[in-house]
């Protein structure tokens, strides 16, 4: 949190020295600059996030998560899931 308050004052002296002394509006430009650094990380969070949590299972997962809800259900033996398993795998 240190460059949130050191980060005015070194806007405001280099508006004194290279914008004709008026640093009165620096303060909307550090307010920018924050507003954009946040905007940039929160989106590259979101964006890995985002990819992370919408990972498809595989063809070969699929089967197998529907062949363990037919075993839960009763329709299929647990002989039929073992063999049916193996022959996935």
């Amino acid at each position: 949190m240190a460059v949130m308050t050191v980060l005015p004052s070194i806007m405001a002296d280099w508006g004194d020295h290279h914008m004709g002394g008026d640093s009165g509006s620096m303060w909307i430009w550090v307010t920018l600059m924050i507003v954009f650094w946040v905007t940039v990380i929160g989106l590259g969070i979101w964006l890995i996030t985002r990819s992370a949590a919408t990972r498809t299972p595989s063809g070969v997962e699929r089967a197998q998560a529907i062949l363990a809800e037919r075993l839960a259900r009763g329709e299929i033996s647990p002989e039929e899931y073992r063999t049916t398993l193996t022959h996935l795998q």
